[in-house]
């Protein structure tokens, strides 16, 4: 036990445990990390290769009730090829932390004025989060309160795993207070330097929004925000790859500030995917039985948001989102120009599935020269249609 007697906070300084400098291939394992000023777990400075597995982190021993640590709960910082593995990280005001900063009341200037480590700017690369529960009580029905974001991939963070192909899913739901995102991709910095904005980074096989029986929702405020961020690719190729994100109060998904040429697969908005079951309330989003849609629009984009990919060329690659509160795509006034809308199903959503300038619907101008989000593409219409044995 680190910063708690495992019923109440006895709190270290600053950090409950820290792997720094050259340390590898250790193992942190079935630790109650709770209390701690700062950081529960804190991996720096080229730590590379160590498992932080099966912890309890901002939790009592059982999982029950909340004892957080008061920044992050486990940050990964300047370190390389680390495992965060089937760790329970529930009521820290940040849950899991990867990257240098992100703009939000980062501990680091505290830390570098009483730590040993220079904390360089080095990246963060080659990390992997695999079935780790933010958010939760250990019983997995209920959240723990003050979870602001459950998932953040700030600055300098490259070529990381947010899920991986193989082994437990990451669930992460009930982040509300305040911002409350599940998952955070970027940075809130002002104007960071082009190098710094986190890219390359893959986000697969996540569970944002629902309960351990893979039924119950257990909503965040927003499911999955992305804010000056580059390069990444959120899904996969197929069902098992896919994220799923339900219940949010708000969007499911949301870009914003610039995000740009990102690539969105197989991902689930608003609805289960093949296998996970049904139960009452499916198809009617937030409604009294209890719904999977997330209250506001599947997907938002604005501020300048330009030039992603939302879904694949084919239908076992696209997205699915349905039974959302607002539109399944919206592009408010604001988002950029050069979105890819892919092969997707998009069904029960509230509003229209797709809305180009967040408006309702745009009529066509001749030639398609008026400007806007997407440049405001005219919407295709059929003149004539031919019927003649199957075809039309």
């Amino acid at each position: 036990r680190v910063g708690t007697n495992g019923s109440a906070d006895t709190g270290n300084g600053e950090i409950g445990i820290w792997v720094s400098g050259n340390a590898t291939e250790n193992t942190i394992a079935k630790n109650i990390v709770s209390g701690n000023t700062l950081v529960g777990i804190f991996v720096s400075d080229g730590a590379s290769e160590n498992i932080i597995k099966e912890n309890h982190v901002g939790t009592n021993t059982g999982g029950t009730s909340a004892i957080p640590n008061d920044a992050f709960g486990i940050w990964i910082r300047g370190a390389t090829d680390n495992d965060i593995e089937s760790n329970l990280v529930s009521s820290n005001p940040f849950g899991i932390v990867i990257g240098t900063n992100f703009g939000i009341e980062s501990p680091v200037a505290s830390i570098q004025n009483h730590a040993r480590s220079s904390l360089g700017e080095t990246y963060t690369t080659g990390n992997r989060l695999l079935g780790n529960v933010v958010g939760l009580n250990a019983g997995l029905n209920a959240a723990l309160p003050g979870g602001r974001i459950g998932i953040v991939v700030g600055e300098n963070a490259r070529n990381n795993l947010i899920g991986t192909p193989t082994g437990g899913y990451n669930l992460i739901s009930g982040n509300t207070t305040a911002i409350g995102y599940g998952i955070f991709l970027g940075t809130l910095a002002a104007n960071p330097t082009e190098d710094s904005l986190p890219q390359l980074n893959t986000f697969q096989r996540n569970l944002v929004g629902l309960g351990g029986n893979l039924q119950t929702t257990i909503s965040n405020n927003v499911g999955f925000v992305l804010l000056q961020a580059k390069l990444n690719t959120i899904g996969g190729d197929t069902d098992a790859l896919a994220n799923t994100i339900v219940a949010s109060t708000q969007e499911g998904i949301s870009l914003r500030d610039g995000t740009r040429e990102n690539t969105f697969l197989r991902n689930f908005l608003g609805v289960l995917p093949p296998g996970f079951g049904s139960r009452p309330g499916q198809t009617s989003p937030l409604s009294p039985s209890g719904g999977y849609g997330n209250g506001s629009h599947g997907i938002l984009l604005e501020n300048g948001a330009q030039g992603n990919t939302l879904g694949g060329s084919t239908s076992s690659t696209g997205l699915v989102i349905a039974n959302n509160g607002g539109n399944g795509i919206n592009l408010a006034p604001t988002a950029g120009s050069g979105n890819r809308i892919g092969t997707n199903s998009i069904y029960g959503n509230t509003l229209p599935g797709i809305d180009i300038g967040g408006n309702g619907s745009t009529p066509n101008d001749p030639t398609d020269a008026d400007v806007g989000p997407n440049k405001l593409q005219n919407y295709p219409t059929f003149t004539l249609s031919l019927v003649g044995g199957d075809l039309i």
